[in-house]
This record gives structure tokens, sequence and C-alpha cells, in this order.
């Protein structure tokens, strides 16, 4: 989600370049029906994620000075004018909150950024080593407390009342339910306020009358294993089917959906095929020097000092020195060589195929 735009678009120029037409300013349900595509195209793959932002429900949560973390961060990706002031919150604990925070920290008007939490450090949902780099880069954790209300002056955002927390009881979700610690309210003064408690889909591509079926959680249901969804002709996949997930499960869905797809314009019934896939070139394992079996422990990815990431967006995670990269690369799938016994294994080995 902070993927370097020359990269990204190096991306999707290989999309076109494979033949694919992008039409953009089209808003499927205003300025063509999913009806129209439908008639249009023998197929209709509906991947259009999840990007309604969930509000908090909260006295005074639309107030000025209150922004969702994807608005706010959708604003500084297309380099639109965003303006924050000195002191800034963001509530939530995912990727977006952390990453709603270390960007609103990189403002030259921000003197403080903070991140309340109900839960602790370890139920954070957030990769924690994007967790650790905000702390790194002096950003607040305010965790075990959860706001209560959004309290205001004129129509404009002042501060937040929040209440301690304490874990209770495991809930749902496999985490200790959060629960309130009476009497324990304060304030924290604020001139902006980030909202980043989680996103769901946005179906109004759909349109009013959709015969497509879609599930108490607000996500378009499909048949397992071959993405079609209940009007045929049209599957779906991403997280608009399996709500806010990770970029590979998406990428996943789309490269099996293409296949079923392709099943049904050929008039076969989509079915997905279990069996284990080969890859097309073979290419023996690499036998590491036994220097290189001594030092075969993950790399640390080499990372730029917080103090040079202040008011600017250079890339934070740098680049492998090559030769360490191609030491990475022959050791992929060797996850036993971060053991003694496995680095012990690989001695034995290559010392065999040197005798032989």
């Amino acid at each position: 989600y902070r993927i370097p735009k020359a990269a990204l678009n190096a991306d999707v120029q290989n999309i076109v370049n494979a033949g694919v037409e992008i039409r953009t300013g089209t808003r499927v349900g205003e300025d063509v029906s999913l009806e129209e595509l439908r008639a249009r195209h023998g197929a209709v793959f509906i991947a259009t994620g999840a990007h309604k932002a969930r509000t908090l429900g909260l006295d005074g949560e639309h107030a000025s000075g209150v922004i969702h973390a994807l608005d706010f961060l959708r604003g500084v990706n297309l380099h639109r004018e965003v303006s924050l002031g000195a002191r800034v919150c963001v509530i939530g604990g995912g990727n977006c909150a952390v990453d709603a925070s270390r960007s609103a920290n990189r403002f030259a008007s921000v003197e403080q950024t903070t991140i309340v939490y109900r839960r602790t450090y370890d139920e954070m949902p957030a990769f924690h080593e994007e967790v650790d780099a905000a702390v790194d880069e002096g950003i607040d954790l305010m965790l075990l407390t959860a706001p209560v209300r959004v309290i205001t002056e004129d129509g404009r955002l002042t501060g937040l009342e929040c209440r301690k927390m304490k874990l209770g009881d495991f809930d749902a979700s496999g985490r200790r339910r959060p629960e309130p610690v009476p009497g324990s309210e304060f304030v924290v003064a604020l001139d902006n306020l980030l909202i980043a408690i989680g996103e769901d889909p946005e179906l109004d591509v759909l349109g009013h009358d959709s015969a497509i079926e879609t599930s108490r959680w607000g996500t378009v249901n499909v048949r397992p294993g071959t993405f079609e969804t209940t009007v045929p002709g049209v599957f779906a996949g991403g997280d608009v089917v399996t709500g806010a997930n990770n970029v590979i499960e998406a990428m996943s869905a789309g490269k099996h959906a293409a296949a079923m797809i392709a099943m049904y314009l050929r008039g076969e019934q989509p079915a997905r095929d279990y069996a284990v896939t080969r890859p097309s070139t073979y290419r023996p394992p690499e036998v590491l020097t036994e220097e290189e079996v001594e030092t075969a422990d993950r790399p640390a990815i080499p990372v730029l000092p917080p103090a040079q990431r202040v008011n600017n967006e250079q890339e934070v995670d740098l680049r492998l020195p090559e030769a360490v990269a191609v030491c990475e690369a022959r050791r992929c799938l060797r996850c036993d060589l971060e053991t003694e016994a496995g680095k012990q294994a690989l001695r034995e080995f290559a010392a065999a195929a040197a005798a032989t």
C-alpha cells in the first residue's frame, strides 16, 4: 500500500501491454450500469475492494477537523492539498491507522501524532514492524484506550474524550475483549482526528435491484473455488468478497477467477482443479558455500534513519546489497537454515557433494 508510483505504474503498463483496455473516469452504477456491462460482455468480474470507511458512531464525529483515514491517505497519495494542525490523533490499530499516522507525522505543521487503540500492542492487527517504525519516528501509542466523545466548538473539533480499558474474556476474534475502566475518562486536545477502524465494500456498483446475493457483512457471496455469484456470468473476488484483506489474497482471487471465467466463456462448467502444479522450468537447488551457510540467517532490511524521514516522502525500507540479495535468492525456501540443525545438515550435504 506504499509502493513507489514508478514501480506501480510499470505493473499497470504491463497489463496494458498485454492487451487490456482500461477506462478511467467511469463509475459503474452512475456512468454505466452493471446490467449494461453484462449485455456488452460475455462475463463480468467484480473486484471493487473495500473502500467504505467505518464510522465510530460518536457525537461530534462529523465535525470539521475529523477525517476518515482512507480519504486522508488518498489525498496524500494523489498529491491533493491536505492540511493538518499541530496535534493529530489516529483511532485504530490496523495497517491503515499506522500508515495514516506515519503519513501525518511527515507534515511540517504536525508537532505530535498519537495512535489511540483499545487493546494492547500484541493485539494490534497492523504489521508490528510498521508499528515499531511509527514509534521510532516519534509517534505515541495510547494503548488500552477507547474514544468516548468528539469534543467540538462551533462545529470544529477541539478534542477527544477517551477512557482507559482493560482486557476481559476472549471474544469471537480470538482476542481478549476490551472492557471500560469506570471513572477513567480524560480529554486529549486535538486539531485533527483521523478515523481508521476498518473498511467495508461499497456495493452501489450492484445497483438497487440486483439479483447478486450479498452477505450480512455487506460482502458479495460467491461459490467457493469458482468465484461465481448468484447471477450467471458475473464473478467476484478480492476484498469485495472477503472483506478487507491482504493484496496476496486479492491477487490469488483474480488469478483463479480468470481461469474460471475462461472455462465459462468456453461453455464449460467452472470447476477448480486442486491438483499440484509444477513450475514450467526445473531448476536444481543451489548448494551454499560453507561461509554462506554460517551467515544464512535472514538479513535485516536496511532502513532510512528516523531523523531523515521528516517532511519528505522518501522510501523508508531500502534495498539489500546485491551480494546479500543473491545469497537470499539462493537460500529461498530453505527456512531450516535459521536453525543450527538445518545448517549442519547442509554442511553434510555440501561435503558429500564435494566428495563425489
